[in-house]
């Protein structure tokens, strides 16, 4: 087998591994969740209520500023994505709508 043949098989292989982990369902928080005991979750996006103030969000009871309102000032904004373990705890907090997250079942 020539090279351009074993990385394009590689590739492929790669593409269909879950490597111990299976997509179960794209999801948004609106208020508060707790990830379950046997799932990991990937936090994807952030949505708003305005960009006219901060935002913030609660993870594991710790208040984070998400994003910072800009005036004349440099910005601040959380590097997504992120990841949450088993049994860590996300809220939305003021002027953030909903936290879009991707639920993954836990590698054995």
């Amino acid at each position: 087998m020539d090279f351009k043949k074993t990385i394009i098989l590689l590739a492929v292989m790669c593409a269909f591994s879950s490597f111990g982990q299976e997509l179960i369902a794209p999801y948004n928080i609106s208020s508060s969740d707790t990830v379950p005991s046997d799932e990991i979750w990937k936090v994807e996006s952030i949505l708003y209520s305005t960009m006219s103030s901060d935002g913030y969000i609660s993870l594991n009871g710790n208040q984070i500023k998400s994003n910072e309102y800009i005036y004349n000032s440099t910005a601040h904004e959380m590097k997504l994505p992120f990841w949450l373990n088993s049994g860590d705890i996300i809220a939305v907090g003021s002027n953030v709508r909903y936290i879009s997250v991707l639920k993954f079942t836990k590698p054995d």
